[in-house]
């Protein structure tokens, strides 16, 4: 289990041996904001999303690998949630929703990356059902032909809670809401 914290610590919890481990690197960093605001695993990769960027952290060293905090014109964005995708970083920051370059090997060069959308801040960002979706302020978003559509015609403020096997489930108002693989919307639960 991991937890990361608005102070920038990460705590780590093997349930098999009941320890925990500490990193300590984010919050000791000295920058002024170093908050922990995502983390996405990939194999043995911990991709962290942070108020400067993304950093890289290996799980088998257990020590950081990588810092990227330059994605093209967006130097050292609040980055809200961080996935991979096809081969591909991808983020939500307060820059917009930026992705590394297909074929880009050193994510630490600004032009390795595009902002794919400059004027959507998301706040979260999943794969489902062989797409990548976004949650934002201006609705669902769904990732296709290397832009953001709208999704169904949900342009409210929405927050990606969760993908499962069949469905995508989501925060809409006061509502959690499911999206299926067929892309059909329904209400789960309204307050």
């Amino acid at each position: 289990v991991w937890i990361g914290h608005q102070s920038g610590y990460i705590d780590v919890y093997d349930s098999k041996k009941s320890t925990w481990k500490y990193i300590t690197d984010i919050a000791l960093s000295g920058r002024t904001i170093r908050s922990v605001n995502s983390l996405h695993r990939s194999g043995d990769k911990l991709y962290i999303g942070t108020s400067f960027g993304i950093t890289v952290f290996s799980i088998s060293k257990f020590e950081f690998s990588d810092t990227y905090t330059s994605f093209g014109n967006a130097m050292q964005p609040n980055v809200s949630s961080v996935s991979l995708f096809n081969n591909r970083v991808f983020a939500a920051t307060n820059s917009g929703i930026v992705s590394s370059k297909p074929g880009a090997t050193n994510l630490a060069a600004p032009e390795s990356w595009e902002i794919l959308s400059p004027i959507v801040t998301g706040n979260n960002l999943l794969p489902f059902n062989g797409e990548i979706f976004a949650s934002t302020a201006s609705g669902l978003l769904k990732f296709q032909n290397n832009s953001w559509s709208i999704v169904n015609g949900i342009i409210s403020n929405v927050k990606i809670l969760s993908a499962l096997d069949t469905s995508l489930l989501f925060v809409d108002g006061n509502a959690i809401k499911s999206l299926n693989i067929n892309s059909v919307s329904s209400t789960l639960y309204a307050s």
